[in-house]
């Protein structure tokens, strides 16, 4: 399972282009792809084919074929979009395909298909600023939101439990 991280150490809102890397097993680095406009979200489909970053000043999800560990395909496709009056943030999948997006700036969670981008539906949140998310409880059923702009932790019972994470799956 590949494992990656952003360049910058600390968020960079002027749109400066950008970087994903890749941490081998070994502890070197290497950049995978540049020239991202803040690179967020990062998050590997269930069947390792696709590394799916939140470019969060375009309000844009992006796909990367992996080709091999540290090599993405240079040409990203979309993978959906949230559009500009929300920044997508973190991620995460649920058992079914569909791809959750914390829309930081608005008090939604976008879910959109993991495969093409498609938007599904918008969920309400009882407060703004989602920042990230990810699945937890016994039966993988409880999505966990962080909630910047409070400070506060919600969940949500999901209709469906989350996707299993590397090591897993």
């Amino acid at each position: 399972m590949p494992r990656v991280a952003s360049t910058s150490p600390t968020p960079d809102w002027t749109g400066n282009p950008a970087s994903v890397c890749y941490l081998a097993p070994d502890g070197t680095a290497s950049r995978a792809y540049s020239g991202l406009r803040f690179p967020n979200g990062l998050g590997v489909t269930d069947d390792n084919r696709f590394l799916i970053v939140a470019e969060s000043m375009t309000g844009s999800l992006l796909g990367f074929k992996i080709e091999s560990p540290g090599v993405l395909r240079p040409q990203p496709k979309s993978n959906g979009s949230i559009g500009r009056r929300s920044i997508p943030d973190g991620f995460c999948f649920d058992s079914t395909g569909r791809m959750i997006v914390a829309g930081h700036e608005t008090d939604n969670l976008f879910v959109l298909d993991a495969a093409d981008g498609r938007p599904r539906f918008v969920v309400d949140l009882p407060e703004a600023g989602p920042t990230n998310c990810c699945f937890g409880g016994d039966d993988f059923t409880t999505l966990n939101v962080t909630s910047s702009d409070q400070g506060n932790l919600l969940a949500i019972e999901w209709d469906v439990p989350g996707m299993k994470l590397h090591p897993d799956r």
